[in-house]
């Protein structure tokens, strides 16, 4: 499995995002983001904030296209087949409504 550090450079990299854009959203110098990337982990802090100012979630850093498409599909799946049971059981209040 490839290190987050470097599947979150990639990502970047590949969405066109600099170091400097990084740093300057979270208010750090751009040689201090630079070799945090350049490295093989990262604090957990510093990955959220990264995260947060890039717009990126940990679906993005975890899943393989392939998995994600695999992922997406069985929602879907379980999406249908809740609704299928929501149409097919009586209507009922819960005790808030009452």
């Amino acid at each position: 499995m490839e290190p987050i550090v470097h599947k979150l450079k990639r990502i970047l990299r590949d969405r066109q995002i600099s170091h400097g854009e990084i740093a300057e959203r979270i208010n750090k110098h751009r040689t201090f983001i630079t070799r945090k990337l350049n490295g093989d982990s990262m604090e957990t802090r510093l990955l959220e904030q990264i995260m947060e100012a890039t717009e990126l979630t940990y679906q993005d850093l975890v899943c393989t296209p392939q998995a994600d498409a695999s992922v997406r599909a069985e929602l879907d799946d379980l999406r249908r087949e809740i609704m299928l049971i929501k149409e097919a059981l009586p209507k009922y209040q819960t005790r808030q409504d009452s």
